[in-house]
């Protein structure tokens, strides 16, 4: 759940936490929802490693939500997710 320590920690480079502060800006909770803001977050989180944030920027390339539609970079972020064995 979102709350101002998430924020900080999400900007000192915790990807757990910038998952977080991605869904809430996401679906709008604690904070004004932004898709461009949750692409953002959850691009941090993906890059360290973070699985479900890895699905999530996927998803939202695929249907082009908060950034540029590019079924390139869909495949990019779902390659890990599958290499790992999540669905």
């Amino acid at each position: 759940m979102f709350d101002e320590r998430c924020r900080q920690s999400a900007m000192n480079g915790d990807k757990d936490a910038q998952y977080e502060l991605a869904q809430a800006y996401f679906k709008g909770e604690g904070v004004q929802q932004s898709y461009t803001e949750a692409a953002k977050w959850y691009t941090l989180s993906a890059a360290q490693g973070h699985t479900q944030a890895q699905f999530h920027i996927g998803w939202m390339y695929y249907y082009g939500e908060g950034v540029e539609q590019s079924f390139k970079e869909a495949v990019r972020w779902f390659i890990p997710v599958a290499e790992k064995g999540d669905e």
